[in-house]
């Protein structure tokens, strides 16, 4: 049985929208898999000949990830940031990317200093089961820390004093965190 073929449209809106398309796409496996990392085409189609089926998470980005405004699937099932890739047939994917986006830097302060270690989560405020609009980060030893390729749109934020990303990239888990949340505009 031949494995599945995947094509991937990447379009990019925003204020600076003319620039390239971003270069590559990451294609991560929910289940454990291998991921892939693939270089974009100029022309923002990138085609898989075989792609193994499962359960996956996308991102796009050069240097850092930006955000998927919009994202539209045939052939597979979308739901909460992923999609699935069936045992056999042709997937599309058409990704529209913010290129307006920008880096937000903050700081953990407590007692009055800055607070190491602190695992920072970004999460929209409507929308907030997108989990590829999740933004995540660690403050450095200052306190400080940055959210990368973040859209213009309101957001609520978490401090976690314990686990990493992987543990809270769950619409489930957020949905038992949203009363906790800070809003950031």
């Amino acid at each position: 049985m031949p494995l599945p073929q995947l094509l991937v449209r990447v379009q990019m809106q925003g204020a600076s929208a003319k620039q390239p398309v971003p270069t590559t796409v990451t294609l991560s496996d929910i289940d454990g898999g291998a991921g892939l990392n693939i270089a974009v085409p100029s022309d923002g189609n990138l085609f898989l000949p075989r792609v193994p089926p499962g359960r996956y998470r996308i991102a796009v980005g050069q240097k850092t990830q930006l955000p998927i405004v919009t994202w539209a699937a045939k052939g597979a099932a979308l739901q909460s940031g992923r999609f699935d890739i069936p045992q056999t047939g042709r997937v599309e994917l058409t990704l529209v990317i913010d290129a307006s986006a920008t880096d937000l830097h903050g700081r953990v302060i407590r007692g009055g200093h800055g607070e190491p270690g602190t695992l920072v989560m970004l999460v929209p405020r409507d929308g907030w089961e997108d989990t590829t609009a999740y933004r995540f980060d660690q403050s450095d030893s200052d306190g400080t820390f940055v959210w990368q390729g973040v859209a213009k749109k309101d957001y609520l934020m978490f401090t976690l004093d314990s686990g990493e990303p992987e543990d809270y990239a769950d619409p489930e888990v957020v949905r038992g965190l949203l009363p906790k949340g800070r809003p950031v505009a």
